[in-house]
């Protein structure tokens, strides 16, 4: 099933857009009690947010793993239920693998758009 809309990079018409962030979201109905897995074709998942729709937009936790079909790319599991409406937003990189630091209190977090650090 195909259904992801790109939101940040799409590579179709440059593929060097690879090396950047992507994001992309989707919806889907649930037709029983089962398991969705998003084969994301990601290297590193900084992101993934599931929204059941139906049921005054309560979050759910997805299950990020590896992919025994696309060898180092990630999936992104998540369990849906009969007769209602999920979407999802998935956010990570195609090349680089993200780091994901540890903070032991207050920490500030700093975000230089236009300099390379």
């Amino acid at each position: 099933m195909s259904n992801p809309i790109a939101v940040v990079r799409d590579i179709s018409s440059s593929p060097q857009n690879g090396r950047y962030v992507h994001e992309f979201v989707g919806r889907i109905t649930g037709g029983g009690t089962h398991v969705v897995t998003v084969e994301t074709g990601l290297k590193s998942i900084l992101s993934a947010v599931i929204v059941n729709e139906t049921d005054a937009n309560s979050i759910l936790v997805p299950t990020i793993g590896d992919s025994s079909t696309y060898a180092g790319t990630k999936t992104v599991a998540f369990t849906v239920a009969n007769n209602k409406t999920y979407s999802y937003r998935i956010t990570g990189n195609m090349v680089n693998t993200e780091t994901v630091p540890t903070t032991s209190g207050a920490t500030t977090i700093t975000y230089y758009p236009a300099k390379q650090q």
